[in-house]
C-alpha cells in the first residue's frame, strides 16, 4: 500500500502540467480518534488524499485496535470547499481479552479490503495554505479474513465460535465514519 501511495504522488508531481500542492492533515472523529494524512491538490477540482486512521483502546484485561490506511480521489464539483470522494482501504481489527481467574484468553485479528465513499468540506483549500474540514465516510468492507488464537478454548467451544462469528460479521459489515474536525496545511 505504501509503494502504491508513493508511486501515485511521484507520477502526479512529475507530470508537466501538474500545478499540484502537497499538504498534511490531522483529524479527530468516530470511530477513528486519530487520523493523519497527506494531500495532493491538483487545481481547484481534484484532490488525492492518503491517510492512516486509528482507534486504540485498552483496559486491564482487554484491548481493541482498529486501523485503516486509505487512499481517496476527491472531486470538488464547484471548485470550492465541498467535495465527493471515492477510494480504497485496508482495515484491520485486533481484539484481545483475558480472564484473569481462569487464565483463558482470546485474540482475534480481522483484515478486510474496503471501498470508501466520502462527502466533505475543506474550507480554505482554495487559498492554498491552512484549511479546516469535516467529512462523512461510508466504509464497505468485503472478504474479511479472521484469525483467532485462544488459550483455554478449543475450536469446538461456544466461546471460540462466538469470537469467530463476531470477527466474520465485522469483516463484512458496512459502517459510517465521521470526522468532526480535520486541520490541514498545503505547502
Amino acid at each position: 500500500m505504501r509503494k502504491l501511495l508513493v508511486s501515485v504522488f511521484v507520477v502526479l508531481m512529475l507530470m508537466p502540467s501538474a500545478k499540484a500542492k502537497v499538504g498534511i492533515n490531522a483529524g479527530i472523529g468516530l470511530p477513528f480518534v486519530s487520523q493523519y494524512g497527506v494531500d495532493l491538490t491538483m487545481g481547484p477540482s481534484w484532490t488525492i488524499s492518503a491517510s492512516y486512521n486509528l482507534l486504540d483502546l485498552e483496559s486491564d484485561t482487554a484491548s481493541i485496535s482498529l486501523s485503516m490506511p486509505q487512499i481517496l480521489l476527491n472531486w470538488h464539483p464547484f471548485a470550492g470547499a465541498f467535495y465527493i470522494g471515492a477510494g480504497v482501504a485496508k482495515e484491520t481489527l485486533e481484539v484481545e481479552a483475558k480472564d484473569e481467574q481462569t487464565g483463558a484468553s482470546a485474540r482475534t485479528e480481522v483484515n478486510a479490503n474496503t471501498a470508501l465513499a466520502r462527502v466533505g468540506w475543506m474550507w480554505g483549500k482554495a487559498n492554498g495554505s491552512f484549511w479546516f474540514g469535516m467529512d462523512l465516510t461510508y466504509v464497505s468492507p468485503s472478504g474479511g479474513e479472521v484469525d483467532v488464537e485462544t488459550v483455554g478454548f478449543t475450536a469446538s467451544d461456544e466461546e471460540y465460535q462466538d469470537v469467530l462469528q463476531a470477527g466474520e460479521d465485522f469483516g463484512n459489515t458496512a459502517y459510517t465514519c465521521i470526522t468532526f474536525a480535520r486541520l490541514g496545511w498545503l505547502f
